[in-house]
């Protein structure tokens, strides 16, 4: 909603204060809401559920009379991370299906079938000037190969 609103044109007199009256009743109401990504909520409830178990497994230890708190908060730890590591991994699967298709998107372009020629030129040479159509890939894919192309050295 922009800050600058216009009633409807039908409303006259005290209907077009009430009108303003209501919409700045509502936008008071939306400031007072938190809006968390799902990442942002995922950690949220991660953070909750670790309190919470840490909480569980104090009452048990006191019951069974020992006092190892850091040991808990290890134990703890440890098991959110594992649950952590599993969703990532589920991500990192959904993932690789988008990778690979973009990869099938990006081979079909006609500057794919020039790449090493590409980067082969522009190695030895200080200046290098491209012509090609538009869509061809000249301004979004060279600049990739030539990043992707300095990763392999790198390692």
């Amino acid at each position: 909603m922009s800050s600058t609103r216009r009633h409807p044109s039908h409303l006259k007199g005290r209907d077009i204060g009430m009108y303003y009256a209501k919409w700045s009743r509502e936008k008071r109401k939306e400031k007072d809401n938190v809006y968390l990504s799902k990442n942002q909520e995922n950690e949220i409830k991660l953070l909750l559920n670790e309190l919470n178990t840490i909480d569980e497994l104090i009452e048990d230890e006191e019951e069974k009379g020992h006092n190892s708190e850091k040991n808990l908060l290890g134990r703890v730890q440890d098991e959110n991370r594992k649950e952590y590591k599993q969703g990532r991994n589920r991500k990192c699967r959904k993932n690789e299906k988008e990778i690979k298709k973009i990869k099938k998107i990006r081979e079909n372009l006609p500057i794919y079938q020039q790449r090493e020629r590409l980067l082969n030129t522009i190695e030895e040479n200080q200046v290098v000037i491209i012509e090609g159509k538009t869509g061809s890939g000249k301004s979004t894919q060279l600049a990739q190969y030539i990043l992707e192309n300095n990763e392999e050295e790198e390692m």
